[in-house]
């Protein structure tokens, strides 16, 4: 994207490492790369990774795990949701498969012969 002059950046989707450089990467995971605008081009590679969705790095391919977010695929960060969110996840997971294996009990028991 031409600013004025050499004023040049990445467009929406791409990303440079160097500043006024006509030389852009498309990056693998589109929304990561928010592009930039005249005072970005002026900044760190950074700037052009959205990073408040925890992008950043080359290519925008790195998640910020020191804000809280992880990689988990195709180049997509998650942001965790802290102790108390992932431990009640994990406890109303462990209550539906219990849930699960009672009423998988009960409906065995309720038949009285079991053929193979």
């Amino acid at each position: 994207y031409c600013f004025r002059g050499d004023l040049v950046g990445p467009s929406e989707g791409f990303w440079s490492e160097k500043m006024r450089t006509d030389s852009f990467l498309e990056c693998p995971y589109h929304p990561a790369c928010v592009g930039s605008t005249a005072d970005s081009v002026e900044q760190s590679s950074d700037v052009f990774c959205n990073s408040s969705q925890g992008y950043h790095g080359k290519l925008c391919t790195q998640c910020s795990r020191k804000d809280g977010f992880v990689f988990i695929q195709n180049f997509h960060c998650h942001k965790c949701g802290g102790l108390i969110v992932e431990v009640s996840r994990f406890v109303a997971g462990v209550i539906t498969y219990l849930i699960i294996l009672i009423g998988i009990y009960k409906l065995a028991s309720n038949c009285k012969t079991w053929k193979l």
